[in-house]
């Protein structure tokens, strides 16, 4: 067997020993499938009302109840899944590509410009997330491009810290001064050595990002800063079910139950992606 074949094997092994990996993505594969799919298999639109079934509980017709609008709430998470993936993937493509130049950057050059990036990066740290989404919302009004720049702009400082140390210990690499002696260019070693080998870092924090934002959306969607009715936001379902919780529990129970089954699915799968990833236990280190 070759010295790749092992590794692979070895990486398989440790994949599947994984229990918190593995687990992590059964989970996450059924929150994206449900995402894609679900909404072609639900019993009604998201919208469509029913006043004569307004805050009916669970039944064989609606198995997650209604509203006070007579909307199935089970119809209205399935769709929330999928406006919650997709506002979370884009602030994880987002916070990354100003995290990684921010990073990248600081790290790199080094000197002054090292100090300025990361006093502007701690300063957005210093200002909590919400504020941040206060300010966004009342420069360009609530709905979903709110909460993504909001976001994105909150987590990107996470990422270019991430990314900044990783540069700083890859630079004074032999690799790296070969190629700044051969005449390669600064961007061509960016790309071919520091980013290569930053990958394991960058999906880590991508995962852990993931579960923050899922959380934060629906929080801000609650707040009332967030995602604009009659989309099906989490936060939006919680909000609704305020004001008629008390004799309609399950009005709660289910988006609720939602958002906690997605921000644990990347979670979990962060914490087993670290574990996997972390150069100590490599096989193919």
């Amino acid at each position: 067997m070759s010295n790749k074949s092992r590794a692979r094997s070895e990486l398989f092994t440790r994949i599947v020993k994984n229990k918190k990996l593995v687990i992590s993505l059964v989970m996450v594969t059924i929150l994206v499938m449900l995402a894609i799919f679900g909404p072609m298999f639900v019993p009604y639109g998201y919208e469509q009302m029913n006043t004569g079934e307004r805050l009916a509980p669970p039944n064989q017709n609606n198995i997650f109840g209604t509203d006070h609008f007579g909307r199935d709430l089970f119809s209205r998470v399935v769709y929330g899944a999928r406006y919650s993936l997709m506002i979370s993937l884009l602030v994880v493509i987002f916070s990354n590509i100003i995290g990684i130049t921010f990073g990248v950057s600081a790290g790199y050059i080094g000197g002054k410009f090292d100090i300025f990036a990361m006093r502007v990066i701690d300063i957005i740290f210093t200002v909590p997330w919400i504020l941040i989404a206060i300010l966004v919302a009342m420069s360009i009004g609530r709905g979903t491009q709110t909460v993504i720049i909001a976001l994105s702009i909150v987590y990107s400082p996470q990422v270019a810290r991430v990314i900044r140390g990783t540069t700083l210990s890859l630079k004074e690499k032999e690799f790296i001064e070969a190629g700044k002696i051969s005449g390669e260019k600064s961007l061509s070693i960016i790309f071919r050595y520091i980013l290569s080998n930053s990958l394991g870092p960058l999906i880590v924090q991508s995962t852990m990002v993931m579960a923050y934002t899922m959380l934060a959306e629906a929080a801000l969607s609650y707040l009332g800063y967030g995602i604009a009715p009659p989309t099906p936001s989490w936060g939006l379902l919680l909000q609704d079910a305020t004001r008629y919780y008390i004799k309609s529990s399950y009005l709660v129970y289910f988006p609720g139950a939602a958002i906690m089954f997605a921000v644990l699915s990347f979670s979990f799968l962060g914490d087993g992606l670290r574990d996997l990833l972390d150069p100590k236990f490599s096989p193919l280190g």
